[in-house]
């Protein structure tokens, strides 16, 4: 995975330090999929952020965390999923290509 205006060390952590907020990651995973992981992206690529978790999140932890991301000095979008919220099909297909932060 590149990002070529956001150094991936400072990313993964930004985005850990922020998830701890919300999470616990003893039982979540954070990971990037999509077309950054497969490195298919462009500069105007998003990053799709990927969760799992069990027991399923908090949805006002969820949209916390959102919030907070949408926050970050960064020039990118990051589009954050829920996998406990999505069809089967859709983790397939979107489970080819992760990147696990943590």
């Amino acid at each position: 995975m590149t990002l070529n205006h956001y150094p991936i060390d400072q990313f993964k952590a930004d985005i850990l330090n922020i998830a701890k907020k919300y999470f616990n990651l003893s039982t979540t995973k954070l990971f990037v999929f999509g077309s950054r992981a497969s490195g298919k992206g462009d500069d105007r690529s998003d990053i799709d952020l990927g969760i799992e978790s069990d027991p399923p999140i908090d949805s006002q932890n969820f949209q916390n965390f959102k919030d907070e991301l949408d926050n970050l000095n960064t020039l990118y979008t990051i589009d954050t999923v829920d996998f406990n919220q999505v069809s089967e099909i859709f983790k397939k297909v979107a489970s080819e290509n992760k990147i696990y932060l943590n």
